[in-house]
């Protein structure tokens, strides 16, 4: 992969994450759940503003030489995890919330991904930020 198009993967890959975390946040709200307002638009927002960050500084905190195999490798790890991202996700459906809140009819799910790990959306980003540092090269 040429360092054009692991930049275009990676930038795209996250700004798909946040569009959907844009759009579940819209989607899965629900009668009780009310918009938070600047708060719960800056917890959508911080981990990716952190994520282009910490990209954006690479050449000063430090990168690594990959081959083709790391970057690939890292690639199939970033969409393993925005699958698992999204079917997580749309497992919980009504129950996602940006903020922890107890609402009326909540229930615990145990469905789906969720009967295989406690908190798969967790496990999910922490494949994508995995095979984000093999892509680009970068440590952080």
């Amino acid at each position: 992969m040429t360092q054009d198009i692991t930049v275009l993967t990676f930038e795209f890959i996250w700004f798909l994450l946040l569009v959907i975390a844009i759009i579940a946040q819209l989607l899965f709200k629900g009668k009780q759940k009310q918009w938070g307002g600047i708060m719960s638009i800056f917890l959508v927002v911080a981990p990716y503003l952190i994520v282009f960050s910490c990209f954006y500084l690479s050449r000063y905190l430090g990168t690594f030489r990959a081959n083709k195999v790391i970057q690939i490798v890292g690639f199939s790890i970033m969409i393993l995890g925005v699958i698992s991202y999204i079917i997580s996700m749309l497992n919980l459906r009504y129950n996602w919330s940006i903020s922890a809140e107890i609402k009326e009819g909540h229930t615990l799910v145990k469905t789906g991904p969720y009967k295989i790990v406690r908190h798969p959306m967790y496990f999910s980003m922490i494949l994508v930020f995995l095979g984000s540092g093999m892509l680009i090269s970068n440590y952080l």
